[in-house]
């Protein structure tokens, strides 16, 4: 089952409570850029009119344990920032989808265009990513040893 809100789209049994507790973070984010003046008003952002760019980005993420990769994870997320999306800015949100501990548990790559291919790129947190295609980022997290 899928429960989708304003700030992004899980799928699973506690699906309404975590995406509440994004959905307001998501607000806070909103107010947040509101001030700073990157949004002029909250209608402008939600209707696209002036002010700040809200993006919707799709961010698909693998885990890998002891070699073997899970299934791709799929999170979509309302994105009020302009400067481009952080190692840090993921693990945030991933830390309200899946617990605060999960993100710091894994070592992350994300996959990017080199040459004629594709290469995955180690991160650290204040690592900028680029998206594979529009507002699309791939990302893998391999566990710790």
């Amino acid at each position: 089952m899928c429960s989708c809100s304003r700030g992004i789209c899980i799928s699973s049994t506690q699906a309404k409570t975590k995406a509440i507790r994004v959905s307001f973070m998501s607000l806070l984010s909103l107010e947040e850029g509101r001030r700073k003046g990157v949004v002029k008003g909250w209608k402008q952002a939600e209707e696209g009119g002036g002010g700040g760019e809200v993006r919707k980005l799709h961010i698909v993420y693998f885990l890998s344990r002891n070699g073997k990769s899970e299934q791709p994870h799929l999170i979509r997320v309302h994105d009020l920032s302009s400067g481009g999306v952080y190692l840090r800015d993921v693990k945030l949100w991933l830390s309200e989808l899946r617990g605060g501990d999960m993100p710091e548990s894994f070592v992350w790559s994300y996959k990017r265009k080199y040459r004629a291919g594709y290469v995955w790129q180690d991160l650290m947190d204040d690592d900028l990513i680029t998206p594979i295609s529009d507002n699309e980022y791939m990302l893998k997290g391999s566990s710790s040893l």
